[in-house]
């Protein structure tokens, strides 16, 4: 084969080349803007004829107490049939309690009307100072819409509920043991003043008693017994 052949060759492979890996690349980059924006709304396989696909409804989601609800979970089923779907999508609300969810499927004019049903759902658990956890829910629903280029819900967050779970103790409360204290008397006094105290009321008993027994006795000499006579010294 001659040089130029040669050189066509190299030409043409590099240009081949060339071209796959710009499909290549192409292929690359659609599948990363498909796994960055999403799959979209689910639909079904064969959405009627009679449908178009780029209604948006915007829903409201609040607490009377506690004002905007952030977090929750939207979901919106479209349908003629409610037991055929034809797509089913969520989102979630923001900090002011709304969520945009659009593409999603309207009768086209003169065709049968198409509904939906709009659901939302949050949780919320707080641990408080005691260990309690504190579970907070939020339900609301409405059913049957007419599906509009434009949809603006407000939801009823009527179905509430607070639920409270606090752990089990950790240990047995121990009964308190001891012995009463009693205060010992005092030992500042001097010594033999306790004696002294306890031995001054019997003194004016024991002196009665003296009296009354020396008042009994006759004193000798003042008196004889009955028939006896003193003989005079020899």
């Amino acid at each position: 084969m001659s040089p130029d052949g040669d050189s066509c060759n190299l030409r043409g492979e590099r240009a081949l080349g060339n071209r796959h890996g710009r499909i290549g690349a192409a292929i690359a980059v659609g599948g990363l803007l498909v796994s960055m924006l999403g799959a979209g709304p689910v639909a079904a396989a064969d959405p009627p004829s009679d449908v178009v696909l780029d209604a948006v409804v915007s829903v409201h989601q609040a607490d009377p107490d506690e004002g905007p609800i952030a977090g929750a979970t939207i979901t919106i089923a479209v349908y003629r049939d409610p037991s055929a779907p034809i797509q089913t999508v969520t989102a979630t609300t923001n900090a002011s309690g709304d969520a945009t969810l659009g593409g999603l499927a309207r009768s086209a004019e003169g065709a049968s009307p198409v509904l939906f049903d709009v659901r939302s759902d949050r949780t919320r658990s707080v641990v408080d100072a005691k260990g309690c956890m504190e579970t907070s829910s939020w339900s609301s629903e409405k059913a049957g819409l007419a599906a509009g280029p434009t949809v603006d819900i407000v939801l009823d967050p009527a179905a509430k509920s607070i639920s409270i779970d606090c752990p089990e103790p950790t240990g047995a409360v121990q009964a308190a043991t001891g012995r009463p204290q009693i205060t010992p008397p005092s030992t500042d006094a001097a010594p033999g003043a306790a004696g002294a105290e306890g031995h001054a009321p019997l003194l004016p008993i024991i002196l009665m008693l003296l009296c009354a027994a020396a008042a009994t006795v006759p004193l000798r000499g003042l008196a004889a017994a009955p028939g006896h006579r003193r003989r005079p010294p020899r």
